[in-house]
């Protein structure tokens, strides 16, 4: 939809003094807003919910994304705070002044056909009809609202643009204390040629109260017209039409005046018994919308000063080499600096933060001035915890064998503007191997949090020299000399002692050392501890031809598209054109968070590519490992902005391993879709509902809420819900909820865990971790709902499953390697699985390690996702994901091995057991899959603890002519005093 039919609307209506109007989504559907929301005002006339004021922070509609210290508000009293002034009449209606509707609808039906006809001579115009009337509320304490909100409004940009990462304009945030809603409308915008012209609203919507269907019509008009029309069960007038309260904002001078508004009434436009609203005086006092400034101090002249500009910071360190001091062998690049410097750019005047950057070229690229710059950002007070964090490098690159007894054959290196390429040199003189830069980040995202980007354009192979093509292509990368090596004293290799972490420690043992979770230590290293966008793969070269780098150059082109600030780091990866001799690579457990945004929830709904098949139907790029079955239906979209709407609903009718064909949802007008596209779950398909036995005393208030959902959930902003089917105990299912002591009790009814709870203490059953008062219906739905989605992945499986790998489990043991100067991690015995296909353990004082190895017997290269279900918290852990390329980037090959937990694949994992707990249970499930795929999406939070998910002879390969998918379950059982 055209931003500007909704833009017009808003302003031709506001006018009359209602409040702020909305205009509907293309899906018919006006927002429902109630009294204490607090939201964005969209572009295209809509209400983005944030939070309301009332709810607690851990309330279904809240769902933990509040502000920090958020306090509400204590509930109002429908009888005594609140309201109904004014109805809507039957009919009534709403317009600019040009638009002059007939003083009757011209013809009304026995099935509640309604029309209306309009005339209008202006070249702009807008209206609203309410065939059904409509409802008026209001609290009577806007003064408690304007002082709350008078005293949060710093905090809450602070939070929404920070923490959330969203750049909301000063001034839409907005404080809703009264709404106008209804059951049934009409609306429409538009602008025309000059000349007297009509136009006419049919509506077909049935006024029995039994009716629950979407109401369809018609707008005819012999110029172009935006419209809209709608309607829902007509017992219940829920759909917002205008909202009142305060549209809050900052300034840091005097705001300018509001100019004086004056109504003209229109026929049956005034909701009866109201007063014609008077022409407003100059001031902060529009309509009933406030615009409400943070007191923060006032200056000499009466202004507002403002001590927060509104912009989430960033900081960043960027460094770019052209000029090598000790230059021999390889060549000067051309294109590092200027690279570096369009970065500098891109961040100070495209990206709209508050920047504070460190950049160093050439000369002041030292190696010391390097690692101090990036040391100095761990102990800077600037940087909160959790703000972004950005790394840049350009310019050469080597490799080097590692020394006896280190893990890995080879080492890389970043090379400084002094590196000496010989051997001995200083330690002034040395590279910063991958290993030392690790390190620095690992403690940086122990200090600052996890939310750091590393840019590399630069590699470890290639000749450092220019090729002899006229284009003057040039890797960033050369060989060492035979004779250099690596000395563990002078390269900083040794790492202390202590080095696993007390602030983690502290950590468990205030979370309650419950479940399976990343080892101490561990939490911020290795992929845990940044997202990596990488040039190019091991073994190919980053290459510059023209004064810039291929990589940087394509890299910031697509991040200066508006859109892409609402992408994945491995979303963005993918919309790289494909660069000659070079694929970009994107590592890191948390690739699939928004770029820039370390609070981005895992759990939004995710974009799939979508296209147009020669058949007239459509491919979707995902499939039956994405949990995609028949009838799963989709939203269609022209972009990967979330703040989209989208244009289309497509339904799934036939499913493979990672494709499905998608045609139109039954009873939906065919129409050409606009490509590119992109699609995202909207309903589960068949195949798909979970089963709940619930106390009879609950079944009620559950119904209710499984309807009111089905309504209300917002697909791109989280994942679509799981079909609940609530069933007698008789019937198979795999939750149970009763009642004890005034508290909802979730009993889970999985083989294993019931058999563990039987076997470690007669009589007790195996119960989640936490119960929930019944008064709190709303988190005993959010806990049934996120065990729907735990389950369906947990039991998803491939039927026809062709792809061989073994999966095995070790306990790992860490040890300082004095030689080496470094820990390594290692198996020691045998694998723990026993004849039953399941892990036994007794977790002890030790707090014992554990990894994974997984061995393909697969003739072709293999995708591996490992994840961790803790089936006490119905906590989905990412264990271990792949890297992200453009042009793929298989990790697991013919006859090779993938050791999650040890080696260099990411950390250790431990098994604790919190006091008065006898066992537990998690499941280790692999996803495997012969081609690429994003399953970033099973990963969740538990439903008890909403701060988000914690982080948590060479053979020739073949492609399989299908694509194969298939996965690995392995039960792992704690029980206390196992020997």
């Amino acid at each position: 939809m055209d931003t500007h039919y909704g833009l017009r609307y808003r302003n031709l209506l506001n006018q009359h003094g209602y409040g702020y109007p909305f205009f509907p989504k293309p899906s018919d559907a006006l927002p429902i807003i109630h009294i204490g929301d607090v939201g964005i005002l969209t572009d295209d006339g809509g209400f983005e919910y944030l939070w309301n004021v009332h709810l607690p922070a851990d309330h279904r509609r809240n769902k933990s994304k509040v502000p920090p210290e958020f306090q509400p508000l204590p509930r109002f009293r429908q009888s005594c705070d609140v309201r109904n002034l004014v109805d809507f009449e039957r009919n009534a209606v709403v317009a600019s002044p040009s638009v002059h509707p007939d003083l009757a609808p011209i013809e009304t039906l026995p099935d509640g056909t309604t029309v209306f006809k309009f005339s209008t001579a202006d070249e702009a115009g807008a209206v609203l009809v309410l065939p059904r009337g409509g409802s008026r509320v209001d609290s009577l304490k806007r003064g408690t609202y304007h002082e709350y909100a008078m005293s949060n409004t710093k905090s809450w940009y602070r939070y929404i643009t920070r923490d959330l990462g969203r750049l909301v304009e000063n001034g839409r945030l907005y404080l809703v204390t009264g709404t106008d809603t209804c059951s049934s409308w009409g609306v429409a915008s538009f602008a025309k040629p000059n000349g007297a012209q009509t136009f006419t609203l049919k509506f077909v919507a049935s006024n029995a109260p039994s009716s629950k269907g979407a109401s369809c019509g018609t707008c005819v008009a012999n110029f172009p017209i935006e419209y809209r029309i709608g309607a829902t069960d007509p017992t219940k007038a829920r759909h917002c039409v205008f909202a009142r309260g305060f549209r809050i904002s900052m300034h840091d001078s005097v705001p300018a005046q509001i100019p004086t508004v004056s109504s003209s009434p229109v026929s049956k436009a005034r909701p009866k018994g109201a007063a014609v609203p008077a022409q407003t005086t100059p001031s902060r006092l529009l309509q009933a919308s406030i615009l409400l400034d943070a007191a923060v101090g006032p200056g000499e002249d009466g202004s507002v000063e403002m001590e927060y500009n509104g912009k989430p910071p960033l900081f960043a360190l960027i460094v770019g080499i052209d000029v090598y001091k000790h230059r021999s062998g390889f060549d000067n690049l051309t294109g590092a600096v200027a690279d570096a410097d369009d970065v500098c750019d891109f961040i100070t005047t495209t990206l709209p933060v508050d920047a504070q950057v460190s950049i160093l070229r050439n000369e002041q690229a030292t190696r010391t001035a390097i690692i101090g710059a990036l040391s100095a950002m761990k102990t800077n007070d600037d940087i909160k915890r959790g703000d972004p964090i950005l790394i840049f490098y350009a310019g050469h690159g080597a490799e080097v064998p590692a020394p006896r007894r280190w893990p890995q054959s080879m080492m890389q290196m970043l090379i400084p503007h002094n590196f000496l390429p010989s051997h001995p040199s200083t330690p002034e003189q040395r590279g910063i191997l991958d290993v030392t830069l690790g390190r620095y980040l690992e403690q940086l995202a122990k200090a600052k949090g996890n939310n750091i980007t590393v840019i590399l354009d630069s590699c470890h192979s290639g000749s450092g020299t220019r090729d002899s093509s006229p284009l003057g292509v040039m890797s960033r990368g050369f060989k060492l000399p035979a004779s250099y090596a690596i000395d563990p004293d002078v390269d900083d290799l040794k790492l202390p002692e202590s080095y696993t972490a007390d602030a983690d420690a502290k950590e468990d043992t205030d979370r309650g050392n419950r479940g399976s979770h990343p080892a101490v230590g561990f939490k911020a290293s290795g992929l845990a501890s940044h997202v990596l966008l990488a040039a190019c793969s091991a073994e190919e070269s980053a290459r510059e031809c023209d004064g810039r780098g291929y990589f940087t150059t394509a890299l910031f082109e697509v991040l200066r598209a508006s859109t892409a600030r609402q992408m994945t780091y491995s979303e963005i990866v993918t919309q790289l054109p494909l660069l000659p001799g070079q694929r970009p690579q994107c590592e890191g457990k948390h690739q699939d968070r928004l770029i820039f945004d370390g609070k981005a929830p895992s759990g939004q709904g995710v974009f799939y590519p979508v296209t147009a098949t020669a058949e007239g139907a459509f491919n979707l790029e995902a499939g039956e490992i994405h949990g995609f079955t028949v009838g799963a239906q989709f939203d269609v979209y022209t972009s990967t902005d979330r703040n989209a709407r989208p244009v289309s609903r497509l339904r799934a009718t036939a499913t493979d391993a990672i494709s499905a064909k998608l045609t139109w949802v039954s009873g939906s007008p065919a129409q050409s879709i606009p490509q590119p596209a992109w699609a995202v779950q909207a309903k589960a398909g068949e195949f798909a509902t979970f089963a709940v036995a619930v106390a009879a005393e609950l079944r009620d208030a559950l119904k209710s809420l499984i309807e009111e959902d089905d309504m209300t959930w917002d697909t791109t902003r989280a994942p679509p819900r799981r079909a609940i089917r609530l069933v007698r105990r008789s019937i198979p299912h795999e939750l149970e909820v009763k009642i004890k002591d005034g508290h909802a009790v979730f009993i889970i009814k999985d083989k294993v865990c019931t058999a563990a709870a039987a076997a470690a203490s007669t009589g007790k059953k195996f119960q989640l971790a936490e119960t929930v008062p019944i008064s709190d219906m709303d988190t005993v739905y959010a806990v049934i709902q996120s065990a729907a989605a735990f389950f369906f992945y947990l039991r998803l499986s491939n039927t026809d499953d062709n792809i061989a790998v073994h999966l095995t489990m070790f306990q790992v043991r860490q040890q300082f390697d004095k030689k080496a100067r470094a820990f390594r991690y290692s198996p020691c015995g045998d694998g723990l699985d026993d004849e039953r296909g399941m892990i036994s353990l007794a977790p002890g004082p030790s707090n014992s390690l554990y990894g994974f190895n997984l061995t393909s017997g697969s003739s072709c290269d293999l995708y591996v996702w490992l994840f961790m279900f803790d089936m006490r918290t119905l906590k989905v852990d990412i264990m271990y994901n792949p890297t992200t390329a453009r042009g793929g980037g298989a990790l697991l090959g013919p006859g090779r091995d993938l050791t999650p937990g040890y080696g260099d694949v990411g950390g250790a994992w431990q098994f604790t057991l919190p006091p008065g707990v006898e066992t537990d249970v998690t499941y280790c499930k692999v996803f495997i899959s012969s081609e690429p795929v994003k399953l970033a999406h099973i990963a969740q939070h538990s439903p008890f603890n909403r701060s988000g998910v914690r982080d948590s002879g060479p053979q020739v390969a073949l492609r399989l002519s299908h694509p194969a998918w298939s996965t690995i379950l392995l039960p792992i059982v704690l029980t206390a005093g196992r020997v």
